[in-house]
């Protein structure tokens, strides 16, 4: 491929790769936001997880046309590391939000936790009568 044409599939990759991302942080932003409703969160990471899915796919798409523009370039083009940096910032953001959607998901658990286990000693106590009646 020749350099020009190379370059501008980089771009557009990075650019395709960018929506996505941008589309999985503003996903995942909604969960944090969400209104507490299973149904809702359910969905939610369902479509995360697909969102997840697509953006792999791109990524391995896209890594021949990446891998051969570095290969051959001793460095950058300004259009490339712009998209680059603007694609990190994205992801970086995206991290943050996950670890917050983790530690929403590991409050939900500790709060849930002392429920299951109540349920769980009545069903104990529960059995133990019913085996010495």
């Amino acid at each position: 491929m020749n350099p020009d044409a190379l370059e501008q599939q980089v771009l557009e990759d990075l650019q395709s790769l960018l929506m996505q991302y941008q589309s999985m942080n503003e996903l995942a932003a909604m969960m944090l936001t969400a209104d507490g409703s299973d149904s809702m969160y359910n969905t939610l990471s369902l479509e995360l997880t697909s969102r997840r899915e697509r953006i792999e796919s791109a990524e391995c798409a896209s890594a021949p046309a990446r891998q051969e523009y570095r290969a051959n370039r001793a460095e950058s083009s300004s259009a490339v590391r712009l998209a680059t940096q603007q694609l990190g910032d994205v992801m970086q953001q995206l991290v943050m939000r996950l670890g917050q959607l983790e530690q929403q998901a590991l409050a939900r658990k500790q709060a849930l936790l002392p429920h299951v286990q109540a349920g769980a000693q009545a069903v104990r106590m529960q059995n133990a009568y019913s085996q010495n009646s």
